[in-house]
């Protein structure tokens, strides 16, 4: 009896070991889609760029005088004229991710024109976070210095900006986030100016930490305990 049980607290430790040690799996590439009700991807909208090293959603934050609108619905895919104001949302979905893991949004920015990272001068832009029932997850970042609640912005003003935000564990199978994006175009004492905007590029992923599978768990434990018990047999015998 005392090889199986010190079968069993190996087994629980490799257990514990196997969890402990979890390494990430491969990322979840989300997608521009038009709403989260019923989404449809938005095509014809992600371009190769070497900066981030990969298919990048291509997008131009509005500057045109007008309401509030959504990326690939009404706005977002062609370049406009004007200072700013509208707030555009860009959907993305992301599936299938596991739930009950814990999991991490990155979003690799491409020239996100933030105070301090900015180019041209004077050209500014700020970004937030939603959840799918419309709760921020970020508070709204406009300064590449700035850390709000669990979001991050970290990065230069010449290649790429990194958010970083812990989504802690799912529990849905597919997942949403919304992210808001806001520009205006200032002179250096704060009279706005008309411009074009340019196109800028995301690549949005999450990351989950893999757990084994409990197959795997369970056959190693049948192993162990078969080693313990034709030891009991030969000590009996």
């Amino acid at each position: 009896m005392k090889a199986v049980r010190r079968i069993s607290v190996i087994l629980a430790t490799v257990t514990a070991m196997s969890l402990a040690t979890a390494v990430n799996t491969m990322p979840i590439v989300g997608v521009a889609v038009d709403d989260f009700t019923s989404p449809v991807e938005i095509l014809n909208n992600t371009v190769f760029r070497s900066a981030l090293g990969g298919d990048a959603i291509k997008y131009y934050i509005p500057l045109a005088a007008g309401a509030d609108c959504t990326y690939g619905v009404d706005c977002g895919t062609s370049s406009d004229y004007g200072s700013g104001g509208p707030t555009m949302s860009m959907n993305l979905m992301f599936s299938p991710v596991e739930t009950m893991v814990s999991s991490t949004l990155y979003v690799n920015f491409e020239d996100l024109d933030l105070a301090g990272a900015n180019d041209p001068y004077g050209f500014f832009e700020s970004v937030e976070v939603f959840d799918s029932n419309g709760v921020t997850i970020t508070g709204l970042i406009d300064d590449i210095n700035d850390t709000l609640l669990n979001g991050t912005i970290s990065g230069n003003k010449d290649t790429q900006q990194l958010m970083t935000v812990d989504l802690g564990l799912l529990t849905e199978t597919t997942y949403f986030a919304q992210l808001n994006f806001s520009a205006d175009y200032n002179y250096s004492n704060g009279n706005p100016r008309n411009g074009w905007n340019t196109p800028e590029y995301l690549i949005a992923t999450i990351e989950q930490a893999s757990v084994p599978e409990p197959t795997t768990i369970g056959l190693l434990g049948l192993g162990l305990i078969g080693i313990g018990a034709i030891r009991l047999r030969r000590r009996n015998a």
